[in-house]
């Protein structure tokens, strides 16, 4: 801890968290400093400020009040977490642990600020759908507006822009919509990422004899592991999670959906299809509302024939616990699967998702 001799004339230091439990030196300037009394002498008083030791002449101080040994206990343990999540100190062997621990704390940072950047782009996405949707809605009666009317005819231009407008809606509203799902999906890798990296962190520390008790240690070596061991169980409760059964059928796993939040569904987990799928039959319980249709959309099946699908957005599906708000999908009248369709990544990018064919389960995970 670095040392700093200061002159009677002191700065004001202003009082911060760290330091709400520490002694508090009031100066005979009218400035206070705030920290924990380290050695008093009749001509000096040393203290530690929490990023370094200062020494203050008593001439230049009127009064100290001592905080009590509960509360510079306090003050000790927290400025220790701060040093260890820091990588300020570190006991010996420890250094590799101390640096991944750290990579660990950055990685959830990016990761809550991806959520909110994620959450806030699925609100923007959701509005520019309905948009789109309903510029698609008026292309049809436009054109066919046009296509009455002979050139000569006064209204003839205002038909044209009119046409014009709706087509450049269309083109822009769905290139924004891409490079919007684009983003998403870049913003739920770095989602993943922290999940991964936890998930490394807690067998790192499941395997060390350190964190078991398997091997005796001294008080702070002690204090340095507990802190990184409560750090990780907390961090574990930024995730929900769901495991769900499953049935095997071919290369694919099925499971149960709630469509709706009141239409039972199986369907096909297919990591491959950028869209989920219902087929007809499904689509008819589910009665999709005509502002959840948008349109036509090109869907590529399983033998790679390309076919036009009715496009629509679910308000929800659920897969157990976990559920999503307005996932696109498409209606195929000839879906042959006697499934009901398929679970595509327009639901499974909103989770990290793990498949175990082994015993037969589904695990989706989120950050809360």
């Amino acid at each position: 801890m670095s040392r700093l001799a200061l002159p009677s004339l002191v700065v004001l230091l202003a009082s911060t968290s760290l330091l709400s439990r520490a002694d508090t030196v009031f100066l005979r300037n009218g400035n206070t400093m705030e920290g924990l009394v380290l050695r008093e002498s009749a001509q000096e008083l040393e203290l530690d400020i929490g990023y370094g030791t200062v020494v203050l002449q008593k001439d230049d101080i009127r009064r100290v009040k001592r905080s009590s040994a509960r509360e510079r206990e306090a003050l000790k343990k927290k400025r220790r977490e701060q040093a260890i999540d820091s990588g300020g100190w570190t006991p010996a062997g420890a250094q590799m642990l101390s640096s991944q621990f750290r990579e660990l704390r950055t990685r959830r940072e990016e990761a809550l600020d991806a959520k909110a950047r994620k959450e806030l782009l699925l609100a923007q996405q959701a509005a520019l759908e309905g948009k789109v949707a309903a510029a698609k809605r008026d292309y049809a009666p436009a054109a066919q507006r046009l296509r009455s009317l002979n050139p000569r005819n006064v209204s003839y231009n205002d038909a044209v822009h009119e046409l014009n407008v709706l087509t450049s809606a269309i083109t822009a509203g769905e290139l924004k919509l891409e490079e919007d799902r684009r983003k998403i999906r870049d913003l739920q890798d770095e989602i993943g990422a922290y999940g991964a990296a936890y998930d490394d962190f807690d067998r790192l520390l499941k395997s060390d004899a350190r964190f078991s008790g398997r091997r005796r240690m001294g008080k702070d070596e002690k204090a340095f592991y507990e802190r990184i061991r409560k750090s990780v169980k907390k961090m574990g409760g930024d995730f929900s999670q769901e495991s769900v059964a499953s049935r095997r059928r071919g290369p694919h796993v099925v499971v149960e959906a709630l469509l709706d939040g009141r239409v039972k569904a199986l369907l096909l987990v297919d990591t491959g299809a950028s869209l989920s799928v219902i087929s007809q039959r499904l689509a008819d319980k589910l009665k999709p509302s005509p502002q959840s249709l948008r349109g036509n959309v090109e869907v590529t099946v399983a033998d790679g024939r390309k076919v036009t699908a009715q496009a629509l957005v679910l308000e929800s599906v659920a897969i157990g616990r976990m559920s999503a708000a307005r996932v696109n999908a498409a209606v195929m009248p000839d879906f042959d699967d006697d499934a009901d369709g398929l679970l595509g990544m327009s639901f499974l990018e909103r989770f990290d998702v793990q498949v175990d064919p082994k015993r037969n389960r589904l695990t989706l995970r989120e950050l809360k």
